[in-house]
């Protein structure tokens, strides 16, 4: 097994994530915190294995993807697969600006080859090999989850949590704004009940759709 190791550079951002696995950009840095957010995560690091591919004259090449990601058994259903990910910026591949605009070694045709090895090497392991482009990790889902994530880390307030639990019925759907309108008679009382509101979706107690920024009119429910 080949590890990989994230050198320090002048001109790429490079780190490591609370969950101890490092990066190279900000895309993948934000690409970490939606792994870190996701309950369905078990396990995510960086991809230790070189991928074996050969180039249109039929060299041999290696290659070696980003991250690997392993989720968790939930209930009676099917585990997802685990995923081999790599993470990429937007561009469009018929726009020869755009392609002038890649790292240096970026070349879409070798791309398209050595994604077609992952793909393959992936499925005979039994994974599954994506790749994430710019626009499917900064979407609104991703501003969510960077605001929901600070109240995982605060002090949880059972008594409030229940309160709130206890307001909504089964089906029930209910704006934030009015939600918290009937748990405080004053602002100040309304404004303590939105930590624990925010950590109750974070910890997905209730449903509610990170698809769209949240607001105070985003609808809240019980999960099904």
């Amino acid at each position: 097994m080949v590890t990989r190791k994230i050198q320090r550079s002048p001109v790429k951002v490079t780190g490591i994530a609370p969950s101890d696995a490092e990066y190279e950009s900000h895309l993948e840095e934000d690409f970490l915190v939606l792994l870190r957010f996701d309950h369905r995560v078990e396990h995510f690091g960086r991809w230790e294995d070189e991928i074996v591919w050969y180039d249109d004259k039929g060299k041999r090449r290696t290659y070696t993807p980003d991250f690997f990601v392993r989720y968790k058994s939930v209930g009676a259903g099917p585990c997802l697969k685990p995923e081999v990910i790599e993470v990429k910026p937007d561009f469009d591949e018929d726009d020869p600006r755009a392609v002038a605009r890649l790292p240096r070694k970026e070349d879409p045709r070798e791309n398209e080859l050595k994604w077609n090895a992952a793909t393959k090497e992936c499925k005979r392991k039994g994974f599954r090999f994506l790749v994430k482009r710019e626009s499917d990790i900064r979407s609104p889902y991703l501003t969510n989850a960077k605001f929901l994530m600070a109240y995982l880390e605060r002090h949880r307030d059972n008594v409030r949590s229940d309160q709130i639990l206890a307001a909504l019925k089964p089906g029930m759907r209910v704006s934030m704004v009015d939600l918290l309108a009937g748990l405080g008679k004053s602002a100040d009382d309304r404004l303590a009940y939105r930590p624990p509101l925010y950590r109750l979706m974070a910890t997905r107690r209730l449903d509610v759709d990170l698809t769209e920024v949240l607001t105070d009119f985003t609808m809240i429910g019980l999960p099904a």
